[in-house]
């Protein structure tokens, strides 16, 4: 057999040896296919590897999940327990709740501390205001999933039924609080009737290009509603501020870390 039958013939073998290499693979996904070429080890099939490089290792399958896309939505989780009449054990952390009904809702009657898989988009503030636990703190894409099961982040509208309930916005701020010692009042400004417990654990700022920070606590109490608001990065909050009777609407860095109160869903 002469040379250049011979270089014919190995030519041959060599195409025979990439079709079947690539026989198995998923020819609609062509990483798969270069991968394959690859694995042959031979001078040939990294020739046509370097013409055909691998998607980076950047590649958008690859890239961080998103924090939103974190959080298993609590629903899928298990299923919670009723200690009490007045009481709620959250099955995914064990932590029990006072819950209390007011009007015709029924809210958590503290703040949540479930702590979401990840750390993300969650802060943790040991002795905020007068709490010796762990104060918990929620973006607003993060809180609108934290809720156990059967609860909720409650929207605008579900904050002014119960602002109705307590008897108006102009003193709502003043019924939902804990107790005057934890607001720095005396007692004549204050009603604390109704359970609602409500502390000023302000809120974590992480708006600064450096690193964030803890402000207004011991003077303001600030809740997420699961409600937008105009702008693409802001969302409607309500705030209690210490020495007023008022409950205020504003609208909040989404960003920002602010306490969660959950609502029960309607029956």
């Amino acid at each position: 057999m002469n040379r250049m039958n011979t270089k014919i013939l190995a030519a041959s073998f060599l195409s025979a040896a990439l079709i079947l290499s690539c026989s198995n693979v998923d020819r609609t996904n062509p990483e798969t296919v270069i991968a394959s070429w690859s694995s042959s080890g031979n001078a040939s099939s990294s020739a046509i590897s370097s013409q055909n490089p691998p998607a980076s290792s950047t590649s958008s399958s690859l890239l961080p999940t998103s924090s939103s896309s974190l959080v298993q939505s609590s629903s899928s989780v298990c299923a919670n327990t009723y200690p009490t009449a007045t009481t709620i054990n959250d099955c995914r952390d064990a932590n029990t709740y006072k819950v209390t009904t007011i009007g015709s809702q029924t809210w958590l009657a503290q703040d949540l501390r479930y702590q979401p898989p990840g750390f993300v988009d969650t802060w943790c503030n040991v002795g905020s205001g007068t709490s010796t636990v762990c104060e918990r703190y929620y973006s607003w894409e993060r809180a609108k999933t934290v809720c156990p099961y059967g609860w909720h982040l409650p929207t605008l509208a579900e904050w002014d039924t119960l602002t109705t309930s307590v008897g108006g916005i102009s003193i709502a701020g003043a019924a939902l609080k804990s107790n005057s010692t934890d607001w720095g009042e005396s007692a004549a400004t204050t009603t604390y009737a109704n359970g609602f417990n409500a502390l000023p654990n302000g809120d974590y700022n992480d708006t600064s290009t450096s690193n964030g920070f803890y402000e207004y606590v011991g003077t303001h109490g600030k809740w997420w509603t699961a409600t937008p608001a105009t702008g693409s990065t802001t969302a409607y909050i309500r705030r209690i501020t210490s020495g007023t009777s008022y409950l205020y609407t504003n609208e909040e860095p989404a960003v920002n870390g602010l306490t969660v109160r959950c609502v029960k869903d309607s029956v």
